[in-house]
């Protein structure tokens, strides 16, 4: 280690390491780099966070748009089967109306029959 050091132009020629100092380096910078990876991942977690939170609330979106056409779909069906109720009460009605023109037109000839 010391070799390398002193190709790398950190260590003096003459200079004395003192082990334990290489130590406390060492674990320092281990800390150093433990502290830069939990930010990192704290920063990925936020950014999962936010990503998920955007995915749920897309898929809520989802689920909200789906409901209401459902909803409007089914208001459809009802006003189509209110109407198709509302013409088969009407057409019932033309033909009782039909049918008392046609007894009232008979009336007069049944009584004239009766009375000849």
């Amino acid at each position: 280690m010391i070799e390398a050091a002193k190709m790398q132009g950190t260590l003096k020629v003459n200079e004395v390491i003192d082990p334990t100092q290489f130590k406390k380096d060492q674990s320092e910078q281990k800390e150093i780099w433990h502290d830069k990876k939990m930010y990192k991942s704290k920063r990925c977690n936020k950014a999962l966070a936010i990503v998920m939170v955007a995915v749920v609330g897309s898929q809520q979106c989802r689920w909200r748009i789906h409901d209401r056409k459902e909803e409007e779909e089914e208001e459809e069906e009802e006003e189509e089967e209110e109407e198709e109720e509302e013409e088969k009460e009407k057409k019932k009605e033309e033909k009782e109306k039909k049918r008392r023109k046609i007894s009232l037109r008979f009336v007069p000839t049944i009584i004239s029959l009766f009375l000849i």
